[in-house]
């Protein structure tokens, strides 16, 4: 018997743990990517793909055994997979906007971290210093230019629009662009 791809089924252990764990590597190498498109499908991140297919692995090899039909394998795991992911995705709303303080030695708190629904503190700690420091070059920039490249980038207004609105001629504008971008990119480098 075997699964679609040419695959072995996988079956009970005959007291061979080589053979047993070989198996399980070759079902998982022959289902990965049908399991992973599974998860990726619900998700629409390759990170969280990644981690619901193996964590859906994890668990149908745990319960291996339970299969009855050795040739449903395959459904079987993408079936795990897109409720790991679904369950991700709900932790994820669930964390949104939670706090985590960080402390220092005499445990006062040095700054809080707001959460985007990823449980990563570390991932979020990274993410609030990179805010920090741009916020911090782009206060650095003089005043006119902040304001072009709020309007060019945040407010997304084209070149006739700002040269309108602040009556300066658009080339003139465009080489304040030109020189406050690469000025906040230089001053961002240095963060590196």
């Amino acid at each position: 018997m075997s699964f679609k791809g040419g695959c072995p089924v996988a079956g009970k252990k005959n007291g061979r743990e080589d053979k047993y764990k070989n198996v399980l590597e070759i079902l998982f190498e022959c289902n990965y990517e049908v399991v992973y498109k599974a998860a990726y499908f619900v998700t629409f991140d390759e990170e969280l793909a990644k981690d619901a297919t193996q964590e859906a692995f994890l668990r149908a090899f745990m319960r291996i055994d339970s299969i009855d039909d050795k040739e449903k394998f395959t459904s079987w795991v993408c079936k795990i997979a897109r409720n790991v992911s679904y369950d991700i995705l709900r932790e994820r709303v669930k964390n949104k906007g939670k706090v985590t303080y960080i402390y220092n030695k005499d445990e006062e708190i040095i700054e809080p971290l707001l959460h985007d629904g990823d449980n990563d503190v570390e991932k979020v700690y990274i993410n609030n210093l990179i805010k920090k420091e741009f916020l911090k070059s782009f206060n650095e920039l003089d005043p006119l230019s902040r304001q072009v490249l709020y309007m060019k980038y945040c407010m997304q207004m084209t070149y006739p629009e700002i040269s309108a609105e602040l009556d300066v001629n658009e080339n003139t504008l465009k080489s304040i662009v030109f020189r406050a971008r690469d000025m906040l990119l230089y001053k961002l480098k240095r963060f590196k």
